[in-house]
């Protein structure tokens, strides 16, 4: 069985009013997707607005509040690191 991320936000409080939060996308092998390459929008933040939109207004919240200098930034994990034994 192939592993997959569904797309899901974990956050968590980081004290004095902070938050920090992850976004997870399912991206195929290799990054072919409009959502990895971001050229549609201006800045990361735009992106995650785009794909979140239509979630729960508490994650919605979180992402508007975000600056877009924020230090949003791509990163990539393998999810077949993850497999469970």
């Amino acid at each position: 069985m192939e592993a997959s991320v569904s797309p899901c936000i974990v956050a968590s409080d980081v004290g004095r009013g902070q938050q920090q939060y992850y976004a997870f996308l399912d991206v195929p092998q290799g990054g072919d997707d409009k959502f990895a390459k971001c050229e549609e929008w201006s800045d990361y933040r735009a992106m995650l607005l785009d794909r979140f939109s239509g979630w729960c207004p508490a994650v919605l919240e979180r992402l508007e509040c975000t600056k877009p200098e924020a230090g949003t930034e791509p990163s990539t994990l393998n999810p077949d690191s993850f497999k469970m034994t």
